[in-house]
């Protein structure tokens, strides 16, 4: 019999890179991470662009079946049926788990822009998600109950698969684009996008059932704007081999260390808990260590995450 098959999701190996402290107690541990406004503005969006976009495949495909050839972006919702979803989505998520109460005025005054800028924000959305041919949606990949043409995932060591769900894949001017839908503050960068680890293992992974992507994109929602470059087959390869298969080796030997100069106030710690010297033998003793440790320690810290090597 084979290896056991042990599954890294590309999220959890991105975790890992920037603290794998931080991956232990998410992935391994399974402690649940603290929710913040940007995570939930981030997720709802993602949510309803995934939405839209699905409402809007599937009336052009009936369409399509009928006999009919109706344009992508007509099939779309009314902005306010886009913009009513979004909230609805929202109170699901504030019933389910209210939000803490911003920490300063700024912060009050940024949260209170991005949802009074809301309705402009889906507007632009709704018009980028519509104006290309939609290819994939939401795909998983690398699951057992995958829709794809069998393949097993991104194997990367000989017991770790990787698996993800990318956000679409389009077709731009005849070319195949794999696209991330993006709520960051930082601005996308031309220079560093070909060696984006996120786009490289999806675009990898599209492989497997559409065949090579012919480029790489990020949508930022903040802005409005589309960065894209060509996707070269080679860097991603380059990645897989110089990063990822490290640290899945890392992974699978139950290395987590803690990260330098890291503690209670990582900046990339969504957990809300403090670092410890040893690792926690439990779940348990997680979060018993989490209620007494100590606040104090660290609360400027954070590393940067690894930065990537270019071929």
């Amino acid at each position: 019999m084979g290896a056991e098959r042990r599954e890294v999701t590309i999220n959890g190996l991105l975790r890992y890179e920037q603290c794998p402290r931080k991956y232990q107690l998410r992935d391994v541990l399974g402690r649940p991470s603290g929710d913040t406004f940007a995570l939930r503005y981030g997720r709802v969006l993602h949510e309803v662009a995934e939405w839209l976009q699905g409402r809007a495949l599937g009336t052009w495909r009936r369409g399509r079946r009928a006999g009919e050839r109706p344009e992508l972006a007509c099939c779309g919702p009314a902005l306010s049926r886009v913009i009513a979803e979004f909230w609805r989505r929202w109170r699901a998520a504030e019933h389910a788990r209210p939000l803490p109460e911003p920490a300063s005025s700024a912060q009050a005054t940024r949260q209170r822009r991005d949802l009074e800028n809301l309705p402009a924000m889906l507007g632009m959305l709704s018009d980028h998600l519509l104006q290309d041919p939609i290819v994939v949606v939401g795909e998983q990949f690398g699951r057992a109950r995958t829709r794809w043409t069998g393949s097993p995932g991104l194997r990367v060591t000989e017991q770790a698969v990787l698996s993800g769900k990318m956000d679409r894949i389009v077709e731009r001017e005849g070319a195949l684009v794999v696209e991330d839908l993006s709520t960051s503050r930082r601005c996308p960068d031309v220079l560093t996008l070909p060696f984006d680890l996120h786009l490289n293992l999806w675009a990898l992974a599209a492989e497997e059932f559409i065949g090579d992507p012919d480029a790489l994109a990020i949508y930022d929602l903040r802005r409005g704007e589309v960065v894209q470059v060509p996707y070269d087959r080679a860097v991603a390869h380059h990645l897989m081999d110089e990063i990822v298969a490290p640290l899945a080796v890392l992974i699978e030997q139950g290395h987590f260390p803690k990260t330098p100069h890291g503690g209670w106030g990582c900046r990339y710690c969504g957990c809300f808990g403090p670092c410890w010297a040893e690792p926690p033998l439990s779940l348990t003793t997680a979060l018993a260590q989490g209620a007494s440790g100590p606040q104090s320690a660290g609360r400027s810290g954070g590393s940067p995450a690894r930065r990537r090597q270019a071929v």
